[in-house]
């Protein structure tokens, strides 16, 4: 094969094909938008992995062809000894850096992360409190350090017995060395040996959240919700009453709520399916509904259930305190109710006890039917019959207070 020369190089267009150097097997010049100018490419076959890789050397005429030539040899040299020269590269650079301890990078992902999250507080908070909790001996690791085995002492513990906390926990920890590979503090994140170390026997699982069953609702009603003389309990109970999420129950504002025309509305923003992004939800208020809203009056000029000490909106950990000191029985053995749990309840109890159409259930629980014009109608057109369905599930549930 004839040798590139100098001559031809400065006259390669942005139309030609790669130029083979000549001199050494795989080197060739790319072509670039303007005329005469090009990048060196060496293209080999990693003795690591056996793949084809490409490696720049730089770009034309800034690095000349015997500055690539020579650069083109020693990789050669290297592929020669059984290594691959692009890892070699990317361990040496890896090492010049100080690498962070893990704690150091999981700060410096969580200020990208936060920009993400639509309840940037909240979602920060269960989100650093899921590594501290259950990933703590990772912290003070520098992350070049971290191996398979670390990540699989971690999540083991809770990969079987709490598979939804497991997931999560294996995103945020992969979320953080992620970053970590980005600023080329570690070559590869260990995230994907360590699942497999783990095994068939651990594989997570989705899991719905444990729900009281809905002939069980009115016993647990009168015995521990109402009356109410705490803000948990009224938030419980409108929270059941209503079938949102709870999220949005905790978030809501006076300015959401209609009294006049008997309705809360969920911002659009607020909606958790990303179909629904745009499309607010219109939740028609049973008589029980408003009856906790008058006792919420003054509370709080914002918030409908505020935390007393704090005024800020109640935590999510205050509900799930109270539910599991009062035991509430769910439909999974040795697991207490959820609050989210009760929106399966609202279903069945539809499904099972009444003649609505599925339809209707699905669209009182903010959930996405259809194509986007569709759902906009059936929040709107439907309204009266979900009031009407909303009543008699708010019936069902007050029927021993």
């Amino acid at each position: 094969m004839a040798i590139l020369t100098d001559a031809k190089a400065r006259n390669i267009k942005p139309t030609d094909k790669p130029l083979a150097h000549g001199g050494v097997p795989g080197l060739r010049l790319m072509p670039s938008k303007t005329k005469g100018q090009g990048r060196w490419e060496m293209r080999f076959v990693s003795p690591v992995t056996g793949k084809r890789r490409d490696a720049g050397l730089g770009s034309y005429p800034s690095v000349g062809l015997a500055e690539a030539r020579d650069k083109a040899e020693a990789m050669r040299e290297c592929i020669a000894l059984g290594r691959d020269p692009l890892e070699d590269a990317r361990t040496a650079l890896v090492t010049k850096k100080e690498s962070p301890t893990f704690e150091q990078a999981m700060d410096a992902t969580l200020k990208v992360r936060r920009l993400t999250w639509k309840n940037e507080a909240n979602a920060s908070v269960r989100w650093l409190g899921r590594i501290q909790k259950h990933a703590s001996p990772l912290l003070a690791m520098r992350v070049h350090d971290i191996e398979p085995e670390h990540i699989k002492a971690v999540l083991q513990p809770i990969w079987a017995t709490q598979p939804d906390t497991a997931r999560k926990l294996k995103t945020a920890i992969a979320q953080v060395l992620d970053w970590s590979e980005a600023h080329d503090y570690i070559k590869a994140s260990p995230i994907p040996k360590a699942l497999k170390q783990l095994g068939d026997f651990c594989t997570v699982a989705t899991v719905h959240q444990p729900a009281m069953p809905y002939s069980h609702i009115p016993i647990f009603v009168d015995e521990h919700l109402y009356p109410a003389d705490r803000v948990t309990q009224h938030l419980i109970l409108f929270v059941i009453l209503t079938a949102v999420r709870s999220a949005n129950a905790r978030f809501a504002t006076w300015e959401q709520v209609d009294l006049k025309r008997k309705v809360w509305t969920i911002p659009a923003a607020a909606m958790k399916s990303k179909k629904n992004e745009g499309i607010a939800l219109e939740v028609p208020l049973s008589s029980h509904a408003l009856s906790i809203l008058e006792l919420m009056r003054g509370a709080h000029p914002v918030l409908i259930f505020p935390s007393p000490r704090k005024q800020v909106a109640l935590s999510d950990m205050s509900t799930t305190s109270f539910l599991r000191t009062r035991n509430a029985p769910s439909d999974v053995a040795g697991r207490i109710a959820t609050l989210h749990g009760f929106r399966a309840s609202f279903k069945n109890w539809a499904l099972e006890e009444t003649d609505y159409a599925d339809e209707l259930s699905e669209a009182a629980l903010g959930h996405a039917i259809g194509s986007r014009v569709r759902r906009a109608y059936a929040r709107t057109s439907q309204l009266d019959f979900r009031r009407e369905l909303m009543q008699k599930w708010s019936d069902f549930v007050m029927q021993k207070a």
